[in-house]
């Protein structure tokens, strides 16, 4: 009788702590450590996953407090992380699966069961201490509950290490999921159809098999400004090595990350996929992409800015990666042809650089970014400041205005009074500019989102009438085509060499 009274009171006990861990979960300041997280650039996404393991870390203490089990308030942990957020996870994922250009993307289930794995493993990580500390404070407080053992003495401590090794082995998994969300690597492009070299430039070629996949490569390049290799990532379109193409050239756009993150980012965000899918449906040109690196060695977080003292010279080491590219593959090498975007930081990034080079970018996409300079990289040099202040640039500069500036940001953002200032200073000196709002925050789909919306734009003012039978030397010569108003159902087509 007494033992089926122990067994009731930590039945209950559990149940107690569970209770007071989802009353916590609702209170005002578990709202406002969601507030905290969504200010520091975390999505909701992802901040509802730290919250969730925060949650599972609250249980492992007051469980090990009130029973004396620190193991099994780390399992019980687990389980309620697996039932209150990891579960839901994987289903809202499976049934709001995105859609690019009319085709659904496939779940990837072995990478949804991975993302799954990995943030139980790291709630399982996160709880081990602080049931430890909750068992500790125990003793201190109470002898310590005598109950039946449910393990052997020898399957116990090989269960417990076994648990340990395979959430330490799943750990370092852990940064997709916070820099991209749970939903790194769920989802992949759907089905899409072969090609035919039919509009590569060279109509006398004999058919070609188009891939309906780009390359990726993985470069380096010397810096002078920077006096060291610096890595960047190249994606080729699919016609790119046909033999047909040999003389076709692309445009290229430079994608800038935001901080902190490297070259990597935009890869992570499936970009590739992106204008590949694009690419077979005939629904984005094929473009060159580069994606370089933005870190400096002494302020990581540059804002491809070169550093008011000289030190790092990020903004210099960019433009010298636009001519090692002009130089080593076939670009058309043309403002009007040469694009660059960002996202967060690198949005500002790239509305920065176009506005200080308009000779060498013609059209300047900003997701989710800021347009005035701030933070330790300017210094406090008020003219610096306002020299790389992109807002500050249209009033002062006259070439800055002739920039075509995209820009694009979620609802739920706090970056939106950002853009809607920038934009309201574009009106007012008559630029031109895109901008939309589509839902979400401070997060993947958004930049996505808003690059498909960026190129779909220039689609249609870079389109080159059906009836333009001129070179492709005397179009750029005239000028006179581009970033005309949108004409409707003008289809964009890049001109072949």
């Amino acid at each position: 009788m007494a033992r089926r009274l122990i067994r009731l009171w930590r039945f209950a006990t559990v149940i107690g702590v569970i209770a007071v861990v989802l009353l916590i979960e609702v209170s005002p300041a578990w709202r406002g450590l969601h507030a905290a997280l969504l200010a520091l650039d975390f999505d909701s996404e992802r901040a509802w996953l730290i919250e969730a393991w925060l949650a599972g870390a609250t249980v492992a203490f007051f469980g090990a407090l009130v029973t004396g089990r620190p193991w099994l308030s780390s399992a019980l942990a687990v389980g309620f992380v697996g039932l209150s957020y990891v579960a839901p996870m994987g289903a809202r994922l499976i049934s709001t699966a995105p859609s690019l250009f009319g085709v659904q993307d496939r779940v990837a289930v072995d990478a949804l069961a991975h993302n799954q794995l990995v943030a139980l493993a790291m709630s399982f990580l996160a709880a081990v201490p602080f049931a430890a500390t909750g068992y500790l404070l125990s003793r201190e407080i109470r002898p310590l509950l005598r109950g039946r053992r449910f393990m052997t003495r020898a399957l116990r401590p090989a269960a417990l290490l076994a648990a340990l090794a395979a959430s330490a082995a799943l750990a370092p998994s852990v940064e997709p999921l916070l820099r991209i969300g749970p939903e790194a690597g769920v989802y992949q492009p759907g089905p899409q159809l072969p090609h035919l070299a039919g509009s590569t430039g060279n109509p006398s070629a004999s058919a070609e098999i188009v891939p309906t996949a780009g390359q990726v490569l993985r470069l380096t390049y010397h810096s002078q400004a920077m006096g060291e290799e610096r890595n960047f990532n190249l994606y080729l379109p699919p016609t790119y090595g046909l033999k047909s193409a040999v003389r076709r050239r692309y445009p290229t756009l430079y994608l800038l990350h935001g901080d902190p993150s490297g070259p990597n980012e935009w890869l992570n965000y499936e970009t590739p996929a992106l204008f590949d899918a694009g690419f077979v449906r005939g629904d984005l040109p094929e473009t060159i992409v580069v994606m370089p690196d933005g870190n400096g060695r002494v302020t990581a977080a540059t804002q491809w800015a070169n550093r008011w003292d000289g030190q790092d010279r990020i903004e210099d080491a960019l433009l010298e990666l636009v001519a090692v590219v002009d130089r080593e593959y076939r670009t058309m090498a043309d403002r009007q042809y040469r694009l660059i975007g960002g996202l967060s930081s690198g949005a500002f990034g790239a509305v920065n650089i176009a506005a200080r080079h308009p000779d060498l970018f013609g059209v300047a996409m900003g997701f989710s970014g800021y347009y005035f300079a701030r933070g330790p990289v300017f210094g406090s040099d008020a003219a610096y400041i306002n020299d790389n202040s992109p807002i500050v640039l249209i009033q002062r500069s006259p070439a800055a205005r002739s920039v075509h500036y995209i820009l694009a940001v979620g609802a739920a953002d706090h970056y939106r009074a950002y853009m809607d200032q920038f934009a309201q200073q574009l009106r007012r000196f008559g630029v031109s500019y895109d901008s939309t709002v589509v839902p979400g925050g401070h997060e993947a789909q958004v930049w996505i989102d808003g690059l498909v919306y960026s190129l779909r734009v220039i689609e249609t003012q870079l389109a080159i009438p059906a009836n333009d039978h001129r070179s492709r030397d005397e179009r750029l010569l005239s000028r006179s085509y581009i970033y005309s108003s949108p004409t409707g159902n003008d289809k964009f087509r890049w001109p072949s060499a």
